[in-house]
Parts: C-alpha cells; sequence; structure tokens
C-alpha cells in the first residue's frame, strides 16, 4: 500500500503543480484586468456555493461510494449505481439553480449591489454555475472511480487542462463573463474525456440495482454535512462579506483563498486522496494497528511539506500578493487588504489540509456520523466568531480569515481526539518525533524570513530571494535536527551522484 499512496500523491502532485502555475497565471490576469470589482466578488460568491455543492453531495457520494464499490467488485452495477446517484442528483440541482438564477441572483446578491446590470450579470453567472454543477458532477465521479481501481492518470490531465482552457477564454474575450465562462468550457471538456475513458474502462454499463442506490444514500447521508464543514465555513465568511459596507471584501477574501490555500491544493489534496483507499481497506480489515500508522503519516508526512509552505505563506503574505497581483487595477490598498486575510488563511489552510484526510478516514470506518456532529459544533462557532471578529471588533473580512483559522485549529484537535479514542492505539512514535522536528524547523525558517523581510521590503525580486532562503533554511534545519525524511533524501541523492 506504501506504493500505491506514494505513486497516487506524486500523479496529483505533478497535476495539482502545473495547474497551480497556470492558475497563478490565470489569476495574475483576472486580477489586473478587473482588480476587486464588484463583478469579480459576484463571481467569487457564486463560485464558493458552486464548491459548497460540490463537496455536500459529489464529493461525499463519492467517498461514500469508493468503500461500496471496493467491497463488492464482482457486482459491476455499483459503478453505475454510483455513477446514477451522484450524476441524477446534482442534474436536478442544476437544473433547479439555472431555473431560479433570477431569483437567486436577486436574494443572494442584493448585499453587494442594487445594479440591475449587475445583478443580470449575477444571473448569467447563476445560469453558467448550474450547467457547471452537472459538468461537475460528471467527472468526478468518473475520476473518483478511476482513483478507487488506483487508475491516478486522469488526476494529471485534469487541472491542468481546464486552467489552459480558462487562460485562452479570458485571453480571447476579456469580459467578466469569461470568468465563470472559461471555468465551464473547461470542465465540459474534461467530462468529456473522462466520460468516454471510464466507458472504454468498463466496457460494458450494467443496469443500476436498487439496492446498491439504497446502500450509497445511506452511508452517504452522515457524509454529506459532516465532510463539508471548511466549505460551510468558506460560504458562512462569503455571505457575511456581502455584508460589509466594503464591497471589495468578498473578492478580497477569495484572493486569499488562492494564494493561502496552496499548500493544500498542491499537497494536502495530493496526501487524502492516495491514504482513503488505504484508511478504507485498514478499516473494513478492522486493522487499528494499521489504521493509526496513517494516521501518523498523515500527521509527519502531510506536515513536512504542508507546516513549512503555510508558515512560508503566513510569512511573506504581503511580498507574494505584491509579486502576485499588483498592477493595472489592483492597488496598494488591496494589496494590504488581501495579504492581511492571507495572513490568517495561511494557517486555516495548514490546519485543513491535515484535517480532511484524517475526517475522511471516520468515514472508512463507517463512523461518518460523528463528521455530522462536528459540522454542528463547529459551523455555529464559526458564525460566531465571524460575528465577533469582523463586526464587533470592525477587522472585516481578515477577521472573518482569523474566524475560520480558529474553528480550523479546533476542528483538527477534534478529530484526532476521537480517532485516537476510536482505534485505541498511540500514534508511532517516530511520527510524533519527526512532526516536533517538522515544527521546530517551520518555526525557525517563519521567524528568519519575517526579520528579513522587514530589512528588504516586498519588491518582486526581493519575494524570490526570500522565498529561496526559506526553502534553504527549512532543509538545513531539518538536517541539523537530523529529520528521517531529509537524511533519506540526501543520501538517495549522494547515492545517484556516485553512480
Amino acid at each position: 500500500m506504501k506504493g500505491n499512496i506514494r505513486k497516487a500523491s506524486i500523479y496529483t502532485i505533478i497535476g495539482k503543480f502545473i495547474s497551480k502555475v497556470l492558475g497563478l497565471i490565470r489569476e495574475r490576469l483576472t486580477k489586473t484586468m478587473f482588480g476587486l470589482s464588484p463583478e469579480m466578488s459576484i463571481f467569487s460568491f457564486v463560485i464558493t456555493l458552486v464548491g459548497l455543492i460540490r463537496s455536500t453531495t459529489i464529493k461525499s457520494f463519492n467517498k461514500a461510494s469508493i468503500p461500496h464499490i471496493l467491497q463488492n467488485r464482482e457486482d459491476k452495477s455499483t459503478i453505475t449505481s454510483a455513477f446514477s446517484v451522484v450524476v441524477g442528483i446534482n442534474l436536478v440541482i442544476g437544473l433547479l439553480m439555472i431555473a431560479f438564477s433570477p431569483l437567486l441572483s436577486k436574494y443572494t446578491l442584493g448585499n453587494l449591489t442594487a445594479s440591475k446590470h449587475l445583478l443580470h450579470f449575477g444571473q448569467l453567472i447563476y445560469t453558467m454555475a448550474g450547467i457547471l454543477i452537472i459538468a461537475l458532477a460528471i467527472s468526478d465521479t468518473a475520476e473518483s472511480i478511476f482513483s478507487g481501481f488506483r487508475t491516478f492518470t486522469y488526476q494529471i490531465i485534469r487541472e491542468p487542462l481546464i486552467n489552459t482552457i480558462y487562460i485562452i477564454a479570458i485571453l480571447l474575450f476579456p469580459t467578466t463573463t469569461m470568468l465563470m465562462g472559461g471555468r465551464l468550457i473547461g470542465e465540459i471538456v474534461f467530462a468529456a474525456i473522462v466520460s468516454i475513458a471510464m466507458y472504454s474502462y468498463i466496457k460494458q454499463l450494467h443496469r443500476p440495482k436498487l439496492s446498491h442506490i439504497k446502500s450509497i444514500l445511506w452511508l452517504s447521508t452522515p457524509v454529506i454535512l459532516g465532510t463539508s464543514i471548511n466549505f460551510i465555513n468558506t460560504f458562512v465568511d462569503r455571505y457575511m462579506a456581502t455584508l460589509l459596507p466594503d464591497p471589495r471584501s468578498v473578492s478580497a477574501l477569495a484572493s486569499a483563498t488562492t494564494v493561502a490555500m496552496l499548500p493544500y491544493a498542491l499537497f494536502g489534496e495530493a496526501i487524502s486522496k492516495s491514504v482513503y483507499t488505504g484508511f478504507a481497506e485498514a478499516g473494513a480489515r478492522c486493522n487499528m494497528e494499521k489504521f493509526s500508522e496513517y494516521i501518523g503519516k498523515v500527521l509527519y508526512l502531510g506536515g513536512w511539506l504542508i507546516i513549512p509552505a503555510s508558515v512560508g505563506i503566513a510569512s511573506l503574505s504581503e511580498n507574494i500578493i505584491y509579486f502576485l497581483y499588483f498592477g493595472g487595477k489592483f492597488t496598494m490598498t488591496d494589496v494590504t487588504l488581501v495579504a492581511y486575510a492571507t495572513t490568517f488563511y495561511a494557517f486555516r489552510y495548514l490546519f485543513t489540509s491535515l484535517y480532511i484526510p484524517l475526517n475522511n478516514s471516520l468515514v472508512a470506518l463507517k463512523k461518518g456520523h460523528i463528521s455530522m456532529w462536528l459540522a454542528g459544533i463547529f459551523v455555529p462557532i464559526n458564525i460566531i466568531l465571524n460575528w465577533m471578529l469582523g463586526f464587533k471588533l470592525d477587522m472585516g473580512a481578515p477577521g472573518f480569515a482569523l474566524a475560520t483559522a480558529i474553528t480550523s485549529t479546533l476542528m483538527e484537535i477534534a478529530v484526532l481526539f476521537i480517532l485516537l479514542n476510536i482505534t485505541h492505539r498511540p500514534i508511532p512514535s517516530q511520527y510524533i518525533r519527526g512532526l516536533i522536528k517538522v515544527i521546530l524547523a517551520s518555526s525557525v525558517m517563519g521567524g528568519s524570513l519575517i526579520f528579513l523581510k522587514r530589512i528588504t521590503g516586498i519588491e518582486r525580486i526581493y519575494t524570490i530571494i526570500l522565498i529561496i532562503t526559506g526553502i534553504i533554511i527549512y532543509g538545513a534545519m531539518l538536517l541539523i535536527l537530523r529529520d528521517e525524511e531529509a537524511v533519506k533524501i540526501v543520501k538517495k541523492l549522494a547515492r545517484r551522484q556516485k553512480m
């Protein structure tokens, strides 16, 4: 299983890295073209709603479907049953969003603007979002089924393809409509590719069975809410930001999210996808020793990459935002607002990156109802903290980012405590020692970057130098602390040079 985790992670990380490079190019184009305009805020709000629907229906159903498919390999109808559940439900959601786009625009975007032109723009964005949800249901489910059978190739293709199409669409048709339109075209193209591939892979489609559909629905019910806490919290942030007097707030939070979630997008999601099958197999065999080992691997190996990346982003938030976005309609005032939110969001996504794979393991143990109760506890906490920090303490959008960072930290602690009580196994000591070394090395790196930033400033050339310096400091600290993974990497490089 170790080889499969590494293989899946490598495929996903390669795809994510290429995608994020293209994504940052896309972000640079859109921010310099449109700044933090009302149209950008409308797009940011609607795409966040799409993300919430995607997580609560498409991804949650797929998470519950994979263990069911793996346990019933001999019955090919499990695949078509899973496909019909996810696509059928999201077809209805997408069509409802298209049909009610005028009302959705009026009642969710009315806080942002009273302009009829902008509300019509919001209606168009909602219509395209409905089509996007249907396309996502097809492509996500097909890709999830491939991952369940450890076919990871499509994880390299997907996001680079979509972002390339997105950039071309924006350049060819430089209008705010293409903020959603470019993404939609890319997702439709990928949905067509992966659907044809899945049909060829399966060879023959089998009629869905009611028994499988009932099982998947039953397994998914607690997962739908429980595995989506972070997305619900994000949507809460965005909606409450529409109530702030500064119309840039929603777009500022979206811009901060794009930067702060890079560690999760590059590493956290790769770890989450690759380790889930291992959690599912260990849970199915009731092998709690193996299960606790996977928990340790998530914390240490995930933290090995995610912790320094998040600390680096928090330490250099102003430099990074200036480097990526400043120019055109994106002003220095915008840089300060987005950088402030990015600092807090960086720690939010640090804990989110470690929380999500561990929370998913509850689904693998068929204890998704625990996730549901966690959602019931932490979503209200996030709302209260948003109100206190954003409105009462007048922190605005950065206050919402800080509130979600606090909530994510509490969620990570809670799910780890629950898992340790379920498995009745301690986390293997080598992973705890490794995690402590990673935290110490990251802390030294972060303190050094803050000091150096004050000396150099935020010019783009200094940002590049500081990032390289941070990587060197982190690597050197790991070697000084004799970190196991760092020593292995150095030894492998030394052997290759000798050869």
